[in-house]
């Protein structure tokens, strides 16, 4: 189908839906006076007269008018924003349900027009945002469908909400203990404090039991453990355990101011 057809049978739908609209229009305005007309008669009981009919016709007309004085005139509304982003795209859904065209869409003013499909009397609705607050102007009717709409849709979002972090509640395992052991090397020392410690401690209490070894070919100095080493400890009354029998001692070959004459640890454990 080219373009031209496609006009053409877009134009042809319109104007059947048109006709019919209107078919139905008189259909409802007539069966309301022949129904108000009858009730004349009824009450007056002058069966037969034209100007029961007549009434008729005025009273649905009148009627007519004062609803859509009523519901079609057009009113501004304000409401307040907590969250822009979402409240637009909510806002777009109920426009696009409810049969509205957007037109214009800024982040200041959006304007939109009823469809002819969606049956919507009276004219668009215009909405400007500024901050935290949003005035739609239009129909009184349409602004009431869209207030019910979206507070149905902010009942459904809390309604997901809530189920989502039921779920995640249900789901999550929180550890009331946690003992780790590992086996570092020095360079990893830094990374493990800021990933495992410091993490740990935004938790709760952290106590460290800490074993360290020594391997060593060369040795080192036991007066470094002797007299630098353990005094610290002591000193700052850190508890500590030293393992003697894990201790491995040996005298190398050195001088005497190299060594001190002191005796060399090759492999030792502190815990």
């Amino acid at each position: 189908m080219t373009a031209s057809e496609s006009r053409l049978a877009g134009s042809v739908k319109g104007l059947a839906s048109v006709a019919g609209w209107f078919v139905l229009s008189v259909a409802g305005l007539t069966g309301c006076s022949i129904a108000v007309a009858w009730i004349v008669t009824f009450v007056l009981g002058s069966a037969g007269h034209i100007d029961n009919g007549l009434v008729g016709l005025a009273a649905c007309l009148t009627a007519l008018l004062i609803a859509s004085y009523c519901h079609l005139r057009k009113v501004t509304v304000q409401l307040r924003i907590s969250d822009r982003d979402r409240f637009q795209s909510r806002m777009q859904v109920i426009f696009q349900d409810l049969g509205y065209d957007l037109v214009t869409m800024t982040d200041q003013c959006w304007r939109t027009r009823p469809q002819f499909r969606a049956v919507l009397f009276g004219d668009g609705i215009t909405m400007k945002l500024a901050g935290s607050k949003a005035a739609l102007t239009g129909p009184r009717l349409s602004l009431e469908l869209i207030r019910r709409r979206y507070r149905l849709a902010s009942q459904l979002d809390n309604v997901q909400q809530s189920l989502s972090d039921s779920k995640t509640r249900s789901a999550e395992t929180y550890l009331k203990r946690l003992e780790l052991s590992v086996r570092l090397e020095p360079k990893h020392m830094n990374d493990f404090q800021a990933q495992i410690v410091d993490r740990l401690a935004e938790n709760g209490q952290v106590l460290v039991d800490v074993q360290l070894m020594l391997i060593s070919e060369e040795g080192m100095n036991e007066s470094l453990w002797s007299n630098e080493m353990r005094p610290w400890l002591e000193t700052n009354r850190v508890a500590y355990e030293f393992h003697p029998h894990r201790t491995q001692r040996s005298n190398i070959a050195a001088s005497a101011s190299e060594l001190g004459l002191e005796s060399c640890i090759d492999t030792w454990t502190w815990s």
